[in-house]
């Protein structure tokens, strides 16, 4: 199997940074030993790629080649969403702030 996916970030025309997600399977060979880098072809290839909008790629390897492998990568993408759902709260509350803050020097600068 294999598995490429390409996002771009925003829709917005003066906004840039995209997201590629890749993961690949083995090919089956018929004689296990022609991969010689991989016996056995238990390695699967995968990989996040972001791009800021600087257009600099950050690569994040997810590879693995075991049942425990795949378990700490699936533990990975899982923290990596926990982590981006708590930042996604955070940028509003940021923004909550600027307003209150622009709200209260509004009414400091009526008052005056």
């Amino acid at each position: 199997m294999r598995y490429i996916n390409k996002k771009f970030l925003s829709e917005d025309y003066d906004e840039s940074g995209s997201m590629v997600l890749r993961c690949k399977s083995p090919k089956k060979c018929k004689d296990p030993t022609e991969d010689i880098f991989h016996p056995g072809n238990t390695y699967v290839g995968a990989s996040i790629q972001v791009r800021d909008c600087f257009k600099e790629p950050v690569d994040i390897c997810f590879d693995f080649d075991s049942e425990k492998g795949l378990t700490k990568r699936l533990v990975k993408v899982d923290n990596m969403i926990a982590m981006l759902e708590e930042f996604k709260v955070k940028l509003l509350d940021c923004w909550i702030d600027v307003d209150n803050d622009a709200k209260e020097e509004n009414k400091d600068d009526n008052a005056s």
